[in-house]
C-alpha cells in the first residue's frame, strides 16, 4: 500500500490528467451515461503460488485480482486483456489458460493478449460500465461496515500448510457486484479486501478522514490475527448508511461488523489496529 501511494505521488508532479477515482483501487473515464470503469492487477508466479498450486492456478488469480476490485465497486466485469510472461512457451500457455478460465466462469469478454519472455507473472486489466461507482473516501459518521460472508483470514491458513480450495481459486460473486450496484449512493464508500480486513479499512478511513471501530469480525474458525490482516478474500468492505444496512447485508449473505465515527485510525476492542496487511516491498 504504502509503495502505491509512493507512485501516486510521483504521478502527481507530472500534472496527469486523472480520473475522479483517483487512488482508489479502480477509476473511470467519464461517459454521457456513466462511467467505463477500469482495474488492472498482477504479480510474478513466485510471488503468490503456493506449493499445492500450479501456473494455471496463477492465471485464475490473475483474473480474478482484477474482477474483484471491480465487483466490490458494484460493477460486472465486461471485458478483459493481459500480458503473460513466462521463460518457455508451455509455461506462457499454462498462465494464459488460467486466465482463459476465469474469463469463461465469469462471462467475460476476450480483448487479447501480450507474450513476453520472461519470468512467469501476469497482469490482467478488466473494465466495466457503471452509472455509479463509490469511492473509498466518501465514508461518513453514522454508517456502517457491512461484509459478505468469505474466506477471511484463509490465506494465512494456506500459508501456514493448510490447503483450502480458495487459496487456489477464489471465487467473488457476480452477485455482490449487482447488489451494491442496486443501492447506488446508499452504498457511500467501498473496497476489495485483498490486502487485508484492516489495511482496507484504513484505505477507507484515511481517505474519508474518519474512525471505524470493528464491533467484532466476521466469522471465521481461524485466528482473529487471521482475520485481521489475512488477505487475498477477493471480498468487498462496504460501508453503507445505516438505514439499509441490514438489507444489504441479507442481500449479500453478510454481516454488519462496525461503524463509522469522527476521529481517524480503525480500531477494535477500544485499542487501535496496527496498520498493516500486505505489501510487496
Amino acid at each position: 500500500m504504502k509503495v502505491e501511494e509512493a507512485l501516486l505521488r510521483e504521478a502527481l508532479k507530472f500534472r496527469l490528467a486523472t480520473g475522479p477515482l483517483f487512488g482508489d483501487d479502480v477509476d473511470c473515464l467519464r461517459l454521457r451515461d456513466g462511467c467505463l470503469v477500469m482495474n488492472v492487477d498482477g504479480f510474478s508466479a513466485k510471488g503468490v503460488m503456493l506449493p499445492f498450486m500450479n501456473l494455471r492456478d496463477v492465471g485464475w488469480r490473475g483474473a480474478i485480482a482484477s474482477f474483484s476490485d471491480l465487483i466490490a465497486k458494484g460493477v460486472k466485469p465486461l471485458g478483459a486483456t493481459f500480458s503473460v510472461y513466462g521463460k518457455n512457451f508451455e509455461a506462457v500457455r499454462e498462465i494464459s489458460l488460467g486466465v482463459f478460465e476465469a474469463l469463461k466462469e465469469y462471462d467475460v469478454t476476450f480483448l487479447g493478449a501480450d507474450t513476453n519472455e520472461g519470468e512467469e507473472a501476469i497482469d490482467v486489466t478488466s473494465f466495466g460500465f457503471s452509472k455509479y461507482v463509490p469511492k473509498v473516501s466518501n465514508a461518513k459518521p453514522g454508517n456502517l461496515v457491512v461484509v459478505p460472508k468469505a474466506c477471511w483470514g484463509c490465506i494465512n491458513a494456506c500459508l501456514r500448510g493448510e490447503i483450502i480450495e480458495h487459496c487456489r481459486r477464489p471465487k467473488p460473486k457476480l452477485q455482490w457486484a449487482e447488489v451494491i450496484s442496486s443501492f447506488k449512493d446508499k452504498v457511500t464508500a467501498s473496497t476489495d479486501s485483498s490486502d487485508g480486513l484492516v489495511i482496507s479499512l484504513y484505505k477507507i478511513a484515511k481517505a474519508s478522514g474518519v474512525k471505524i471501530v470493528l464491533q467484532s469480525l466476521p466469522p471465521s474458525p481461524l485466528r482473529e490475527e487471521d482475520v485481521l490482516y489475512g488477505g487475498e478474500e477477493y471480498a468487498p468492505i462496504l460501508i453503507v448508511e445505516r438505514d439499509v444496512a441490514n438489507e444489504i447485508a441479507k442481500k449479500i449473505d453478510g454481516y454488519i461488523i462496525g461503524k463509522v465515527e469522527n476521529g481517524e485510525g480503525v480500531w477494535y476492542k477500544e485499542k487501535r489496529l496496527e496498520e498493516r496487511g500486505w505489501e510487496w516491498f
